[in-house]
């Protein structure tokens, strides 16, 4: 898979669920922050961090960190916004931090997608309960930012309702489980309970 031109990593907002920054739970030893890094760095030409305060974890990893659009009031639809307003022409992937198992076929599936619709803002993954996952997929900044942008200066904060004027394409998780069974790419952690069953998920796949 040829590389995109950018990815951006979701790290803002304020883990009151999870009682500390979610970048930097260790898994398997290794920051989710770095575990993503990793994952995401193969596959586009510019990776950046989005969030506050995260200059410290992003520098050894030699992550550009771009600002939330409204200091102090971090939340998925600035963030995503934010990525996007970064983001050179072209398409791009956008991932949550605390989604840090996305396999690299999961990537190309995207891509794949993405080359049969043209038409579309956006190619996004949904889970096994039908629900979008919009912080976990392709992006095309040109055709979202401004519409994006305008929903978010109406005082919108719901990502959902945001691209609900967009045309998107959605991969099921019955697709995604052909090449992805358990899967993993849309396995996150708001919660601990749901960070120790990240975990665990990893020790299996040892």
């Amino acid at each position: 898979m040829t590389p995109l031109p950018f990815a951006a990593i979701l790290a803002g907002g304020r883990a009151r669920r999870m009682g500390r920054p979610k970048h930097a739970l260790q898994l398997g030893g290794t920051s989710l922050l770095e575990r993503l890094a990793r994952r995401l760095r193969a596959h586009a030409c510019e990776l950046v961090v989005v969030g506050e305060g995260l200059e410290e974890a992003a520098r050894p990893l030699g992550l550009r960190v771009v600002a939330d659009p409204v200091p102090g009031r971090p939340g998925p639809l600035g963030g995503l916004l934010a990525a996007l307003e970064a983001a050179p022409p072209g398409e791009a992937f956008v991932w949550a931090v605390d989604m840090p198992l996305v396999a690299p076929r999961a990537l190309a599936l995207l891509v794949a997608m993405a080359r049969c619709a043209p038409e579309a803002a956006a190619v996004l993954f949904a889970d096994a309960n039908e629900r979008l996952q919009p912080l976990a997929g392709l992006y095309r900044p040109e055709r979202c930012r401004t519409s994006l942008r305008r929903a978010f200066e109406r005082g919108q904060r719901s990502v959902l309702r945001a691209l609900r004027a967009l045309p998107l394409v959605t991969v099921g998780a019955a697709t995604l489980a052909g090449i992805d069974p358990p899967l993993d790419t849309l396995a996150g952690c708001n919660t601990p309970e749901q960070f120790r069953a990240l975990a665990q998920r990893l020790r299996r796949r040892r």
